[in-house]
């Protein structure tokens, strides 16, 4: 429903509006929402919602929908799984999809090393149970992650997030034992140097914090994303990737890569940490795993795998057959759809670098393969965070009809999610929309 100035979609619209009030009545409120719409399918890089409205799908479920919305190649997969049983659980009985799913970990996640795989349902929980092993394996208490990094909403997993607003504040106190790093933000160096002058003094910084006196030898382990992603699709140099692994195999602590969000292809490689020629020894993968299911899943060393005692590791739903039929189908997809990633990253960088030319607000572009993003900022010099401008701009992308996603420890980043099947004209008209968007709010400064 188009309207005036750039008010394109009235939104909510009015069937839409109806059942706000449902929402409104009978769902918490502490979840927030990006687009007040509600949505009746979904198909490919599309959402249509209860009015009629379209969407381009620039946020792809937070990272889940990697090969968009209801692949055809998982939807035959799972109408076949129907046909056989939904539910058995792993820990009572033994079912085929879960075991060829750890087989297929195994062999895509890298280090050649014999592993085992545990699967769950949200990454949350993969999260959680990293930590589990590693303590068990290590003995050891304590674990490192890093400032402004997001590692899920359960209570260790939120322990080892690294903000606090709107994530962990006021659920205090959390589990103890974490130790936070800084995180080579190189556009916003915590040590302010440049990047043409950097030596990794956040490198030294983690170090010094590893030797001190009551953190010697207590570390279990290190969680580290690859792409920070709630962060603002913060790209790490490859060196300090390199070292941080060196620094971890030099103390004994296991080395956990959390995947969840840049894990199954959305870089160009089939897990992120691919590109930086690293090798965890645990690998966490979720989101876009279960091709649209929850699933989620750690695969590592086998001997760090197999500490827990057994029955030590369970859960009534995680590797569910409908998910883990689910994944494999998405994985086989996710293999012939590689090759799309480097000239769909081109086309989106090129894109994104030209908004850059044009509109003052975009301070910094980054990313790797299709996750990429641009930081918004009041001044290119002062770097003064544009967060409510990025908020309108987001609002103004829903109107135009382009679901997008903010981020970033100050609420001031753009990033877009779409996926590896998305053709280029749609790809060309969310750059569009996002151009449009952006001369929008700007006018309003």
């Amino acid at each position: 429903m188009k309207g005036t100035d750039d008010s394109f979609i009235e939104l909510p619209g009015k069937r839409s509006a109806e059942l706000q009030k449902l929402r409104e009545k009978y769902v918490t409120h502490s979840i927030g929402i990006v687009c007040p719409a509600f949505i009746e399918s979904a198909e490919s890089s599309y959402l249509i919602d209860v009015d009629g409205n379209s969407y381009i799908d620039m946020a792809s479920g937070i990272g889940v929908n990697a090969l968009g919305n209801r692949p055809a190649e998982i939807i035959s997969v799972l109408e076949t799984q129907l046909k056989r049983y939904l539910h058995l659980c792993f820990g009572v009985v033994y079912f085929e999809e879960y075991v060829r799913l750890a087989e297929r970990l195994a062999l895509l996640t890298p280090g050649d090393f014999e592993k085992r795989s545990f699967l769950n349902n949200s990454g949350s929980e993969a999260v959680e149970n990293s930590i589990k092993v590693a303590r068990f394996f290590t003995k050891r208490p304590k674990m490192v992650s890093f400032k402004n990094a997001f590692h899920g909403r359960t209570m260790y997993a939120l322990a080892l997030t690294g903000k606090d607003v709107p994530y962990k504040k006021g659920f205090e106190p959390f589990p103890p034992e974490v130790l936070h790093a800084e995180y080579p933000y190189c556009y916003r160096c915590p040590f302010g140097l440049e990047r043409e002058d950097c030596s990794f003094e956040c490198l030294e910084h983690l170090r010094r914090l590893l030797s001190t006196e009551e953190n010697n030898e207590s570390i279990a382990s290190l969680i580290f994303e690859p792409i920070q992603g709630e962060g603002g699709f913060v790209v790490p140099p490859k060196e300090y990737v390199k070292e941080l692994e060196n620094l971890c195999r030099e103390r004994s602590i296991v080395f956990i890569d959390d995947e969840i969000q840049t894990g199954c292809g959305r870089t160009g490689k089939m897990f992120c940490i691919e590109h930086f020629g690293v090798v965890p020894d645990i690998l966490v993968s979720g989101k876009a795993i279960g091709g649209g299911l929850p699933l989620s899943a750690l695969t590592g060393r086998a001997e760090i795998m197999d500490a827990p005692p057994k029955a030590g590791l369970g859960g009534t739903f995680g590797g569910n057959p409908m998910s883990c039929a689910a994944a494999l189908a998405m994985l086989d997809l996710t293999e012939k759809c590689l090759h799309r990633v480097p000239a769909m990253h081109k086309k989106l960088l090129r894109g994104l670098k030209e908004l850059e030319s044009h509109h003052e607000l975009i301070g910094d572009v980054r990313g790797l393969g299709l996750l990429m993003a641009i930081e918004l900022v009041k001044d290119r010099k002062t770097k003064e965070p544009a967060k409510a401008e990025t908020t309108d701009i987001v609002s103004a992308c829903s109107r135009r009809g382009m679901v997008i996603l903010s981020a970033g420890f100050h609420g001031n980043v753009i990033r877009l999610h779409p996926s590896m099947l998305m053709d280029n004209s749609t790809l060309e008209r969310a750059l569009a929309i996002l151009d449009e968007a952006i001369e929008a709010v700007s006018r309003r400064r």
